[in-house]
């Protein structure tokens, strides 16, 4: 990681500490910002949190990719997801 900026890596370790405090890549379904089409896994541990968008939002942290000009914080709906989980 040490040839990416700053806040690249502030951005990959953010979205760890999301993962450690339970949140799930948001895109799991499609994994629409890797251009991919859906994680291997089942959807065994998504679970809807009330408040946040059902279908894909690119201004989650915790998408399962992500650029290398990130700004490394939380969006608006992880915000909403740690507040009504904590």
């Amino acid at each position: 990681m040490e040839s990416y900026s700053t806040s690249t890596n502030q951005q990959v370790i953010t979205h760890e500490i999301g993962h450690s405090l339970g949140l799930r890549h948001t895109d799991w379904f499609s994994r629409q910002s890797c251009g991919q089409s859906g994680e291997p896994a089942d959807p065994d541990g998504a679970v809807y949190i009330l408040g946040t968008p059902e279908g894909y939002d690119s201004n989650f942290l915790m998408l399962s990719c992500f650029g290398a000009n990130e700004s490394g914080n939380f969006g608006y709906n992880d915000e909403v997801a740690l507040e009504y989980l904590y």
